[in-house]
């Protein structure tokens, strides 16, 4: 379903090392593993989907967000409707230019969902 839209994004983003959408329940739609990566994303999945579930019971109409881990290189996208991205890439990633691009396909990305 994603993977078109995941191989692009790779391609403009060689470092992404892995790239999947998870659901606010916290199971994962797709990903797709490029390199071999040290974080955990199933169990990242899980955590950021328990974050949305706190944040939506503070704030319950918030629409998208972003942050980062520095430590695992772990950017997470909340797209809309309680589905998420995360991208987890390597140290020499340009944050910017991944922010750039998923800025870019997020329309297209929720438009699957």
């Amino acid at each position: 379903m994603f993977s078109e839209i995941f191989a692009n994004l790779a391609i403009k983003n060689p470092d992404i090392q892995c790239i999947g959408v998870w659901g606010a329940d916290g199971l994962e739609l797709e990903k797709a593993i490029y390199a071999p990566s040290f974080v955990d994303v199933d169990l990242l999945g899980a955590q950021i989907a328990d974050v949305m579930a706190k944040l939506s019971s503070l704030t319950p109409d918030w629409q998208s967000m972003e942050f980062c881990s520095p430590q695992y290189k772990a950017h997470v996208f909340i797209m809309t409707g309680g589905f998420f991205l995360i991208v987890i890439t390597s140290n020499e990633q340009i944050t910017g230019k991944l922010r750039y691009h998923v800025n870019f396909i997020r329309n297209e990305l929720i438009a699957l969902l």
